[in-house]
């Protein structure tokens, strides 16, 4: 077993350990084939093709980046495939969840998802699609019932988005009950599901569920389906996730940061890398964290995040299990402020061969002029001379292919301050 996924993401949560998932698939298909005739999916209805397509949706703390994804056209004719699940649900509650990007607006009121009974044909659960000033928006539905929409939830094109819907068995007859769920938002430390954004009684019940099917229409806009799931629990549906993080947290200390993340229980946790992004530029990894493996108590980390220069700084942990797999965790921001007039980093390298690399930040916009010059106090090179603008780290780079090895000095002069730093050629 593993843990549910993390609370700071704002998805399908728990700090209790979770029963496996019931069905999965990642859609590890032969790309730009037909669906159908591949992982057991098979043709229902409709002479269209819904195809396998490269790439992955990605959803932080969801997804796992693996497989492909499926793609429903409205510009070829209808078709709906179907697959058999592991199992049969006839009491208690089915959940499903999946991954959606739409890149075209339905044309009108359309099926795209659904589970069936295969005993009789019946599709007992159905979300369906509708267009609305430049929006999509999700209903689900019983058969014969009629829709709820979640009109709260408006869906953009071109984003993906978490969706779950389930079908609860409740005695008596005609009111068991669908509801539906758009990027759910979870309850700390509780499996039980959040208030659902639609539900429904409306319509007659069913005696099971035992496939899955999806739709392809020409009023039901173009999407991408991902990373499909279902289980008897609400959050078992994200139980293959390796921790639980209750904290996450990023706080500035002096020119560093200070990061620090608490755990309510780990199973077959590696460890945690921590990812840093300054302003404008790429994720780095800055170092990796070990976990205690598999832990039924709480856990705290810290990591000191050093040599930050003034502006935006954005932190992540990407959490790695002993089999290799990793998600991310939400991202962490936070602002570093330069009280004195400029802030000049160490050169690195240095001992350097040919070149090395500071880091400027100045606290206003001024003129500056940056020289190096030997042991004589020959001025050697003129690395930059002119306008530099306040709160931007400006990079300057020695190229000191052409000189000799020994010491040099780099002097940095603002319009009232002075800097320098002891650079060593060594070659």
């Amino acid at each position: 077993m593993k843990i549910a996924t993390l609370c700071v993401t704002g998805l399908l949560c728990s700090a209790m350990t979770l029963a496996a998932q019931d069905f999965e698939d990642q859609f590890a298909y032969t790309e730009g084939l037909p669906l159908d005739g591949q992982g057991s999916w098979t043709a229902v209805t409709g002479t269209g093709t819904v195809s396998v397509v490269a790439g992955n949706l990605t959803f932080a703390g969801y997804s796992r980046d693996q497989g492909s994804r499926v793609e429903l056209n409205n510009t070829g004719t209808s078709r709906a495939v179907a697959k058999g699940l592991s199992v049969t649900y006839s009491s208690g509650t089915a959940f499903v969840s999946f991954l959606v990007n739409f890149s075209v607006l339905p044309g009108g009121n359309a099926r795209f998802f659904s589970m069936r009974n295969t005993a009789n044909g019946n599709r007992p659960l159905r979300i369906r699609t509708r267009s609305q000033d430049g929006s999509v928006f999700l209903g689900v539905r019983k058969r014969d019932g009629t829709t709820a929409f979640a009109t709260l939830k408006p869906l953009a094109l071109n984003t993906t988005y978490l969706v779950v819907a389930s079908y609860e068995f409740v005695d008596g007859t005609d009111n068991d009950i669908v509801s539906l769920w758009i990027d759910p938002v979870p309850q700390p430390g509780s499996p039980a599901p959040p208030v659902p954004d639609a539900t429904t009684t409306s319509g007659p019940d069913a005696s099971q569920v035992n496939q899955t099917v999806v739709s392809q229409t020409l009023a039901g806009g173009t999407m991408t389906l991902d990373d499909l799931r279902f289980a008897s629990s609400y959050a078992a549906l994200e139980s293959s996730l390796p921790v639980t993080l209750t904290s996450w947290t990023a706080l500035p200390d002096g020119e560093a940061v200070r990061l620090a993340w608490q755990t309510t229980a780990e199973v077959d946790l590696a460890g945690f890398e921590v990812e840093h992004q300054a302003a404008g530029r790429d994720w780095q990894s800055l170092g990796f964290v070990e976990a205690r493996g598999t832990a039924a108590t709480a856990q705290a980390y810290q990591f000191q995040a050093t040599g930050l220069l003034a502006g935006a700084h954005a932190f992540r942990l990407r959490q790695v299990d002993l089999d290799g797999s990793s998600t991310y965790s939400a991202t962490v921001e936070v602002q570093m402020t330069m009280p004195e007039a400029y802030r000049l980093s160490a050169a690195y390298p240095n001992p350097f061969n040919p070149t090395t690399t500071l880091g400027l930040t100045l606290a206003r916009s001024q003129e500056v002029e940056v020289g190096v010059y030997d042991v004589t106090g020959r001025q050697v090179a003129v690395l930059f001379s002119g306008v530099l603008t306040a709160g931007t780290l400006h990079h300057l780079r020695f190229e000191a292919a052409g000189q000799p090895s020994g010491l040099y000095l780099l002097r940095v002069q603002g319009d009232q301050f002075t800097a320098t730093r002891r650079l060593i050629l060594h070659k």
